[in-house]
């Protein structure tokens, strides 16, 4: 496992995390708080092929200990895991295009 700096935030609230990143496997991903805002975090990333390239399951159950924050985030959820989805597919889109180049 390792353990990585994250934060989180929407409008005027922002919190930085620390998650205990786990790989399971060669397909799947556990996240979890290690130290941080949430009362609990578990996170899964799971990965699939499939015939265009690869399927990403994604499953995250949070609940933060400042109950502020936590409305915030429950007004704009859709909104964040849109934004994260969209960072995931860019960050993706890049690794491929950079490891298509050639290496010298």
């Amino acid at each position: 496992y390792m353990l990585v700096d994250l934060s989180v935030g929407y409008k005027i609230f922002n919190e930085t995390y620390t998650s205990r990143v786990e790989p399971y496997q060669r397909n799947r991903i556990h996240v979890t708080q290690h130290e941080g805002p949430f009362e609990h975090l578990n996170t899964i990333w799971e990965f699939k092929p499939h015939p265009q390239g690869c399927e990403l399951i994604f499953d995250i159950d949070f609940q933060f200990k400042y109950k502020l924050f936590q409305t915030a985030i429950d007004m704009a959820f859709m909104e964040a895991m849109h934004m994260m989805i969209q960072a995931f597919e860019s960050r993706a889109r890049y690794l491929k295009r950079i490891s298509k180049q050639p290496q010298n």
